[in-house]
């Protein structure tokens, strides 16, 4: 075959060819691949069941397979759809917890303004929101706030900064006010019944005519305050430190000062009935005409203490200092006699100890006695 022939032929086939593809259409495609489909179909059927099966076994497998499809199609949307929900969920919380946010530090400064009437309608609020009671104004600053005659009965302010607050006819009872700053606040007649007043600074602070019945205070810090005319009856100021405080005419009824420090406390015309000092620091104390019927002084420093006209019937000074004590005629003692110069306080258990170092040590060894009685 010559060179021209083959080189013609191959020109005939290459056209062959393109006229074969320029023919087949889109419809032709479509054709055939339903010729290959019908054929993949029969030989599938052949293979699942030998022959080809009749229309009603057709039709059990197909429901029996379409039933399972649309089962496993509404599973996956509603887990599809449960996921989108808790999608949607979250983004919400979340924008509503930066709502909240925003709208809590609006009304902290509210709370803290000078004016009257705002503080009170963020006090509103907040108790609506509840906010007050659930601890989130915790550690929040109030200093110089004016919240005269507001409700916040049942809040918690713990370790809240309310320095130099004014606080008159407050209603704080019930109130979770541990480790408060109240230094210099004033809260005449506030009443702070069964509030939990621990570890909190008032010291300076004005309580004159406060109620603070059944109320906490212990270790906290009420140097230099003013108690005058207060109701402190069944409430507990263990070792809380009330050094030069004013608790003149207030009434102290079953209250317990244990452990508390005393210096130079003025208890003018106080009723001290039933109260609880034992172990207190009483040093320079003034008790003048105050009722101590039936009080427990056990084991304090009353040295150069002031009892000038006051009631000490059936009191309890076992192991107390009395050294340097004022009395006068006025002064009832413990087995109900009238105090004179020759009034030997050993019968009641005190003690004259004038050093402070003796003293000391005399405590010292009265606390390991206690300790080996009670390990006996």
């Amino acid at each position: 075959m010559t060179t021209s022939t083959l080189d013609k032929r191959l020109d005939e086939s290459r056209e062959a060819r393109q006229q074969f593809w320029q023919g087949f259409t889109l419809e032709g495609f479509g054709t055939v691949a339903s010729l290959i489909a019908l054929f993949v179909l029969i030989g599938g059927l052949l293979l699942i069941y030998g022959n080809i099966p009749d229309l009603r076994t057709l039709a059990t497998d197909f429901y029996a397979n379409i039933s399972s499809e649309l089962a496993s199609i509404v599973i996956t949307v509603l887990i599809v759809d449960r996921l989108n929900r808790q999608r949607e969920k979250r983004d919400n919380e979340a924008l509503q917890k930066r709502l909240d946010e925003q709208e809590l530090t609006r009304l902290k400064a509210l709370l803290g303004s000078n004016e009257n009437v705002v503080a009170k309608i963020a006090v509103a609020e907040l108790r609506a929101k509840g906010w007050l009671a659930d601890g989130t104004m915790q550690e929040v600053d109030l200093r110089g706030a004016n919240l005269q005659g507001a409700d916040l009965s049942g809040v918690h302010l713990i370790n809240a900064d309310m320095r130099s607050s004014i606080l008159q006819g407050i209603n704080l009872k019930d109130a979770h006010l541990e480790g408060i700053n109240l230094s210099g606040a004033n809260l005449e007649k506030a009443d702070l019944r069964g509030a939990n007043l621990s570890n909190s600074k008032l010291s300076g602070a004005n309580l004159s005519n406060s109620i603070l019945w059944n109320t906490k205070i212990d270790k906290a810090d009420l140097r230099g305050a003013n108690l005058q005319n207060s109701n402190l009856s069944h409430a507990t100021l263990n070792q809380a430190m009330l050094q030069a405080a004013d608790l003149s005419n207030s009434i102290s009824i079953k209250t317990q000062f244990k452990k508390a420090i005393l210096i130079e406390t003025q208890f003018l015309s106080a009723d001290l009935r039933d109260a609880i000092l034992n172990d207190a620091d009483l040093r320079g104390a003034s008790f003048e005409k105050a009722n101590l019927w039936g009080a427990s002084l056990q084991g304090t420093n009353l040295w150069g203490a002031n009892l000038k006209g006051a009631d000490l019937r059936i009191m309890q000074l076992q192991s107390a200092n009395v050294w340097n004590v004022q009395c006068d005629a006025n002064t009832i003692l413990p087995n109900q006699r009238q105090w004179t110069r020759e009034t030997d306080w050993s019968k009641f258990d005190a003690v004259e100890i004038e050093s402070s170092n003796k003293w000391r040590s005399y405590r010292k060894t009265q606390s390991l006695l206690r300790y080996d009685n009670d390990t006996e």
